[in-house]
């Protein structure tokens, strides 16, 4: 029921809780939160997402957070002062899990495109849906290209128009 968020074993789990007992639930974190609460809504719990920080990177391992201190502070009061019966952080999938939903969305994927997505995915920093939205435009390309699946070469021109951060 819940295959569509990658990982996050643990929030998927609450997220049962919380439509098995019509618990509220607030779920922190970036895409993932957002699609885990709206997901939750539409069951009709009452849910919220909040990123950790306005620029979305507190607490992050590979991302640096630009925010300042007193803007943390605010946005944790917030998280803090909305009351629900669960709270879980979410986290961003690992680059094999994230390589398996993704395959299985995309399918017929070859090897190569897949090695390559693998490498941008980690080297990139990249969330679920950003290498969900490059395979989009990667297979609008295709298309362009008349090709019947997404090659390399499609996808390392979408991989181009992605910013530089």
């Amino acid at each position: 029921m819940l295959d569509f968020i990658a990982g996050n074993i643990q929030a998927k789990r609450a997220l049962s809780i919380a439509l098995d007992g019509k618990h509220s639930i607030k779920f922190i974190g970036n895409v993932e939160a957002k699609q885990l609460a709206d997901f939750a809504k539409k069951q009709s719990i009452e849910a919220y997402a909040f990123k950790p920080c306005l620029c979305g990177n507190f607490g992050s391992s590979t991302k640096s957070c630009s925010c300042k201190p007193e803007e943390i502070a605010e946005v944790q009061r917030k998280i803090a002062l909305t009351p629900t019966d669960l709270t879980v952080e979410t986290t961003r999938p690992r680059v094999k899990k994230a390589m398996t939903v993704l395959a299985k969305e995309f399918k017929n994927l070859n090897p190569e495109v897949l090695a390559l997505l693998n490498n941008a995915y980690s080297q990139m920093n990249l969330e679920m849906y950003e290498a969900r939205q490059i395979l989009r435009v990667a297979k609008t390309i295709s298309k362009l290209n008349q090709n019947s699946r997404i090659e390399t070469c499609d996808l390392a021109e979408a991989l181009q128009y992605r910013p530089k951060s």
